[in-house]
This record gives C-alpha cells, sequence and structure tokens, in this order.
C-alpha cells in the first residue's frame, strides 16, 4: 500500500450491505468457476432488458 497515494484508494468498512454484496459475488463466481453460469450475448441481453423495461414502463 506504500506505492498507493490515499487518494488511490478506499478503505471500505464491512457493513451488513458489503457483506450481502459479498456474498452474491461469491456465488456468481462459484457459478463461474463450476461451468453452471448462464451466459448472454448482447442481443440476447438486449431483448431481455428491453422486455424487463417494458413491464415497467407502462
Amino acid at each position: 500500500m506504500n506505492n498507493f497515494s490515499s487518494k488511490d484508494y478506499k478503505i471500505v468498512t464491512e457493513d451488513a450491505s458489503f457483506i450481502n454484496d459479498k456474498k452474491k459475488l461469491e456465488v456468481t463466481l462459484e457459478k463461474i468457476a463450476n461451468g453452471k453460469a448462464e451466459y448472454f450475448s448482447p442481443d440476447e441481453l438486449d431483448k431481455y432488458l428491453e422486455k424487463t423495461i417494458s413491464k415497467y414502463e407502462d
């Protein structure tokens, strides 16, 4: 850490939100490592997002 200025990093306290986010990321990483993650092409993602957004536009 001596190579960095205090402007280059931020020390994060492990509050409930941080711990929750960390657990979600660990689950996702485990799925990727085990080959069980679901991937989308850019076109598939676009269609999914458009469908989801349209549900909330009305």
